[in-house]
């Protein structure tokens, strides 16, 4: 019986730490996936205007391409940060530096 209790101790260990190990590569690769969602969803909002007309793009209009492209939800607090980031250099009108939601 204690043979069989630190067998699954051992292995109960082992499978934590599996999972902590991945945990950093499956949050960086959530966070490029949103990139490049943010990254798009720019693109096609410059594509879509005339070159008169200013660029708008949503923060929801970002949440909307993770889900389309990826299948992922994303907060709006982490939609609007990669969304800034993104803009920094751009002319473009967002919502993204507004209030963050509750």
């Amino acid at each position: 019986m204690c043979g069989i209790l630190r067998a699954w101790v051992i292995g109960r260990w082992r499978a934590e730490r599996r999972a902590k190990a991945a945990r950093p590569w499956v949050s960086e690769h959530h966070r490029r996936r949103l990139v490049v969602a943010a990254h798009w969803t720019i693109t096609t909002a410059q594509r879509a205007v005339r070159p008169d007309e200013p660029v708008r793009v949503m923060v929801a209009d970002v949440q909307r391409r993770a889900v389309d492209d990826f299948g992922m939800t994303v907060s709006r607090d982490d939609a609007a940060a990669v969304l800034r980031e993104r803009l920094r250099s751009l002319d473009v009108e967002t919502d993204a530096f507004g209030t963050p939601s509750s």
